[in-house]
Order: structure tokens, then sequence, then C-alpha cells
């Protein structure tokens, strides 16, 4: 039982009552609003076809890594990989075949990597890998693991492959296995020459199916 005196103070508990409310409500838009903002700035830095980082979410990883590589001094390599007679698919089987191998490259990608690893889509059918504290004989077992899962699902494609040099950092790395990527694209080439034409768009399917 409380003394009837206690409704002289109703009007200011619920008063109370209404400003807490207004200040929690406030409070929980604003949480709201921030989690929008999170998701868009991840949205903004992923690959819509693959879920892989996109170019922007690459370059961040990069300026990243690069810090923490300057600071511990880890050794680290870059992979380029991109895929050989996309445009010939495209043209042959239409662009919604392109795609499914556009896709079926990024999982085959993203399954040879540890979670440390970073993979990106930075070009339409060229996809690039971040490996970290990898030193020259992990990354050649990544690059063949990379070229003999993509293969074993029926895609063809260069995967060029460069260590990060301490003196010339994760820039010049990039460049460096961009060019291997295109003189091994180059020496594919020349193997293939006089060969039958790339695995028809229904391979595609039933390697990814099956795997």
């Amino acid at each position: 039982p409380q003394d009837d005196s206690i409704r002289d103070h109703l009007p200011m508990v619920e008063l109370l009552a209404r400003f807490l409310g207004t200040l929690l409500d406030t409070d929980l838009k604003r949480i709201e609003q921030a989690r929008i903002l999170e998701r868009c700035q991840e949205e903004a830095l992923i690959d819509s076809m693959t879920g892989l980082f996109n170019r922007k979410g690459w370059d961040r990883a990069l300026v990243t890594e690069e810090s923490r590589a300057r600071r511990y001094g880890s050794p680290a390599c870059v992979l380029i990989v991109d895929l050989d007679d996309l445009k010939q698919v495209n043209d042959s089987a239409g662009h919604a075949d392109g795609d499914q191998v556009i896709r079926a490259a990024a999982r085959c990608i993203r399954g040879q990597l540890r979670e440390s690893d970073t993979v990106a889509r930075i070009g339409g059918d060229e996809y690039a890998v971040l490996g970290i504290e990898c030193g020259a004989l992990a990354a050649d077992n990544l690059s063949r693991k990379i070229s003999g899962a993509l293969s074993a699902q029926g895609i063809q494609a260069s995967v060029g492959m460069a260590m990060r040099d301490p003196r010339r950092g994760f820039a010049a790395a990039v460049a460096d296995a961009d060019q291997a990527m295109y003189a091994a694209k180059a020496e594919r080439r020349t193997q293939r020459s006089g060969e039958a034409s790339p695995v028809p768009s229904g391979e595609f399917e039933r390697a990814d199916d099956a795997g």
C-alpha cells in the first residue's frame, strides 16, 4: 500500500517515462543507422556476382597488409588469375554461361585459400590473391593448387605469382604477378595453337555441379 500523496508525483513520473522512452527510441534509431552505414560500406567493397572483394576492396586490403608487412616483416605473395577464353564462351553460349564460369572460378579459388588470405575479383575475368605470411615454397604450392582446382572444374586460366619484395612493396608485387600471368597466358596460347576450341559451356556446368 502506498500513501495517497504519491499521486501528486504521477505527472512527473509520466513525464520522465516519456523522456526516457524518447531517449531510448533515438538511441535505437542511431544504432540502426550505424548498422545500415556499415552494411553499405561493406557492400561497396564486395563484387555482387561472386561475393569476393571488388577492386576497391582489393586496394584497401593491399594498403592494410602493406602496413602490417612493413611492421612485422612477414613474407607475402600476390597471385593474378585470368580466365582464358571467357570471351569465346560469352560469344558462343551467352553471357549467362559466362557468368556461371566467373562464379565457379571464384568458388574454386576461394576454396584453396586460408582464412587469412584475401581474394578479389579485380576485373571481368581477372582475380587477385594476397597470400599472407606465405613464403616462396608455400606461394608456389598455392599457385599450383589454384591452377589444379580450376582445371579440375574444366576452367582454363593463366596464373602469375610474385613475392613481395620488402624494398618495393605490394604494388610492385602486383605488377610482377600481372606480368607473370601474361607470360603464362602467352605460353599456354602457344601450346594450344592448333588444338580444338575451348570446352563448351555445358561441360562447365557439369563440372561445377559435380564440385
